[in-house]
């Protein structure tokens, strides 16, 4: 999966606070996201530890307040919803939508007091 692929590349661009240079976005494009980024090491610094600890239930690791997941399982994206629910969500219950074609993540946020 991409994520397991490219998430060094993710990890230093949120260290980094701007986009990989190697990617393929329209120059106007990646000046308006780069405008909006702000360097966040200790949140990538969180993340390399848990994409180094491995990706089976890395959902509840990255985003501990995650309730559920909804996501179409139909055609050609039934093996990517079972990718979903058997490891990378692993132990949260994934919903599934029959609508169109789209990947949705609810996150509930709790105040800790």
């Amino acid at each position: 999966m991409t994520l397991e692929r490219q998430w060094p590349r993710l990890v230093a661009d949120i260290r980094n606070g701007c986009l990989s240079d190697d990617l393929d976005i329209d120059p106007e494009i990646r000046q308006k996201l780069n405008s909006e980024l702000t360097p966040d090491p200790v949140r990538a610094d969180e993340l390399q530890t848990q994409f180094e600890r491995g990706f089976v239930g890395i959902a509840q690791q990255i985003w501990p307040f995650m309730s559920f997941v909804l996501c179409v399982k139909s055609g050609a994206f039934k093996v990517y919803a079972e990718l979903l629910q058997q490891k990378y969500c692993k132990g949260k219950p994934c919903q599934v939508w029959i609508l169109s074609s789209f990947w949705l993540s609810m996150t509930e946020w709790r105040v800790l007091a």
